[in-house]
């Protein structure tokens, strides 16, 4: 006997909500769904009406509630109750949009550090590159990065920092190191780990915009050094005043190329105007 149109079967039902029929016998089974009609031949017919009930049962899955929680509301569902559980799981949408927010910004720097790195041609030449201020999230290093356990202890104590501040771990992120350890030819003391941020709300520490000499290096790390003292003789050579910390950033990393020599990173200090 042909049934109603706004009726349909459990396979028709399934098709029509994007799963499978098991899933929904299961819910019905475990009574978190069940059908408008139920035949004495056992047959389930479903009301299109039910399909947006239906619809909320799957987002609030999406969102990790578990199927004894979505029970428990249906089995003591209200106005009231709906009301108040929509209202929380629209704030967990929220936090999971600004977290996904977070992580696109994080891609996007990654690509644009990486895309300046494929457009490099002139290395270990100083230029002036004149940039828009940056918001940083740092964290102060307690002493020099002389060996393998002072470098992975001052990067877990930055992890540290972003976890702290509800922030994914970088793939994109660089050190600072004061001027005065560079002139006395100190090339490990680091100040500080920092990431790109995308908002001065997340930062304690702005980047000023300005003109910067800026020096990319290919090769290993460790000839930075060198790069280091070629900036600091622009500087006295064409009587250029600059800031009081160097900012070192690899545009170019193992993320990407397999052998250390092609690495580049970029180092670069703050013109005084």
């Amino acid at each position: 006997m042909n049934q109603p149109s706004q009726l349909l079967s459990t396979g028709g039902f399934a098709k029509l909500m994007g799963i499978k029929k098991d899933t929904l016998l299961h819910y019905d089974k475990i009574g978190i769904f069940q059908p408008e009609i139920r035949k004495n031949n056992g047959y389930r017919y479903y009301s299109i009406f039910q399909s947006e009930a239906f619809s909320v049962i799957l987002t609030l899955k999406e969102l990790n509630m578990s199927l004894k929680a979505i029970k428990d509301f249906t089995e003591h569902r209200t106005p009231q109750n709906l009301t108040e559980l929509l209202n929380s799981r629209e704030k967990d949408i929220d936090q999971k949009i600004e977290i996904l927010q977070t992580m696109k910004y994080v891609i996007q720097e990654k690509r644009k550090t990486t895309e300046q790195g494929i457009r490099t041609s002139n290395f270990d030449k100083v230029s002036i590159e004149k940039r828009a201020s940056i918001p940083l999230l740092i964290t102060k290093t307690n002493r020099g990065i002389e060996d393998e356990k002072a470098y992975v202890d001052a990067v877990s104590k930055h992890y540290d920092t972003l976890k702290n501040n509800q922030l994914p771990l970088p793939i994109v992120h660089g050190m600072i190191m004061n001027k005065c350890y560079v002139e006395k030819g100190n090339y490990s003391t680091y100040d500080s780990f920092y990431t790109r941020v995308q908002s001065k709300e997340q930062a304690n520490f702005i980047l000023e915009e300005g003109n910067y000499l800026t020096c990319i290096h290919k090769g290993h790390y460790e000839k930075l050094s060198m790069v280091y003292q070629r900036l600091l003789e622009y500087a006295e050579k064409h009587l250029i005043v600059i800031d009081d910390f160097f900012v070192e950033e690899y545009l170019i990393d193992e993320l990407s190329v397999s052998d250390v020599d092609q690495h580049l990173c970029k180092v670069s200090i703050r013109v005084l105007e």
